[in-house]
């Protein structure tokens, strides 16, 4: 048996000798990757190895809403074993990921060489995890609540944004095609800019709220991404003493949403500058997977809680922060789903943080 199994939670006090024994069958799965689909046909125990499995099931509007992370070290896949049946959920690897499968006469072999420590392994997680969902269909019934409510709130206040923000951007530019100087006409171009950015960010928190992103693509490149992000946020970080580093190959032309990316890189580099501080570094690449620009933001920081670990992308999630709404990473997450993109989290206690994007360079919606 491959050491990377040795340590899994069904195999807890089992003998050595029976472990050797077992043949397992190994597969790496890339980000992304679908291990089994919602309703496949399936009677084998699926063993993690490295990295972490989300288990989810079709929701809302055919999104698919996360009930489980199953980490390194524990299995999943129990109950087609039990029963054969078809998968009663989805799994699929939220970071490069080893699996072991495990099959009925394999698993038979086990129950015979450690009837009573195995059964106990089992049965001991089943169980616990039927408790788990219990307490998140709670948690998801409030929060389907919480998001109905919170797009019931940005559409008023949406309604009464659009005035005043009319007559900002009117105003700022009449101003602007009427200045008599670089400076004024600079100022103007920043209330622009900003009153455009406060519209479409509230634009933004509705469409989540209601399930739907509506893309807005237009040509765009890795320089432009990089100077809009600097404008935003990086330059201020520079500022307060953090240290910046970009990295970016020449990609060739893209298309995307770039409000929305930008915003979605920006919720990431904000969460990276909270956890360096004024004295650490955070490292930016952009390089060439064709057909997608994979994105890293890399930091030097203590690392993502392991409590919030697997539910980081999930909204209302948050840690440590006393003004956190929660829905920063899960409308990041929104983003590039929308672009039929991918994002994870690679991440070790006091080891720093990685976010990892893989963007189309032109959406799905837009292929012919």
């Amino acid at each position: 048996m491959n050491q990377a199994f040795v340590a899994n939670r069904l195999f807890r006090d089992l003998p050595t000798s029976v472990l050797t024994a077992i043949p397992i069958r190994e597969k790496e799965y890339a980000p992304g990757s679908v291990i089994f689909g919602e309703g496949e046909l399936g009677a084998t125990l699926m063993l993690v190895g490295r990295g972490r499995v989300q288990i989810s099931k079709s929701g809302r509007q055919g999104q698919q809403e996360s009930l489980a992370t199953i980490e390194r070290d524990d299995f999943f896949g129990e109950f087609a074993m039990i029963d054969h049946g078809p998968r009663s959920a989805c799994a699929t690897a939220l970071e490069p990921s080893l699996v072991g499968e495990i099959d009925q006469k394999t698993f038979n072999q086990l129950m015979q060489s450690a009837p009573d420590t195995l059964l106990k392994n089992f049965l001991g997680v089943v169980v616990e995890r039927l408790r788990d969902t219990n307490s998140r269909f709670i948690e998801q019934l409030l929060q389907s609540e919480r998001l109905s409510l919170l797009g019931t709130m940005v559409s008023s206040i949406i309604h009464d944004f659009k005035n005043p923000m009319s007559a900002i951007l009117s105003s700022a530019d009449y101003l602007g095609n009427h200045a008599s100087s670089d400076t004024t006409r600079r100022l103007t171009e920043i209330i622009r800019a900003s009153a455009t950015r406060m519209v479409d960010m509230t634009e933004e928190l509705l469409d989540f709220a209601r399930g739907t992103i509506n893309l807005r693509p237009t040509p765009t490149s890795t320089r432009r991404l990089l100077e809009l992000l600097d404008q935003e946020i990086l330059q201020r970080i520079r500022d307060s003493g953090a240290r910046v580093e970009v990295g970016s190959d020449d990609v060739g032309p893209l298309l995307l949403d770039e409000r929305r990316i930008v915003r979605c890189l920006m919720n990431i580099v904000k969460n990276a500058n909270e956890a360096v501080g004024s004295e650490g570094t955070i490292r930016i690449e952009m390089r060439d997977a064709d057909p997608n620009l994979a994105i890293s933001i890399e930091d030097d920081g203590p690392g993502v809680p392991e409590a919030i670990r697997g539910r980081m992308f999930e909204p209302f999630v948050t840690h440590g922060k006393k003004g956190g709404t929660g829905l920063g990473m899960a409308i990041s997450k929104a983003t590039m789903d929308a672009h039929g993109g991918k994002i994870w989290l690679e991440s070790e206690s006091k080891r720093g943080a990685i976010f990892h994007l893989l963007v189309p360079k032109k959406p799905v919606s837009a292929n012919p």
